[in-house]
């Protein structure tokens, strides 16, 4: 039960750091490690923020 605890667990990380990867690629944003967000964001991109999500004019 150990072994597979030990292996499952980076087998596990890989994917999710492959997947992230792979969906940054497709987006065309450059993948980071740790990803940040800069200040203003919502507010250069035209919209208003509510509840977490941009919500656009128009």
């Amino acid at each position: 039960m150990f072994r597979m605890f030990v292996f499952v667990r980076p087998l596990i990380l890989l994917a999710v750091l492959a997947f992230g990867w792979i969906e940054n690629l497709a987006a065309r944003r450059r993948p980071r490690l740790l990803p940040t967000r800069s200040r203003g964001t919502a507010r250069r991109a035209g919209g208003r923020v509510r509840c977490g999500l941009r919500v656009a004019y128009g």
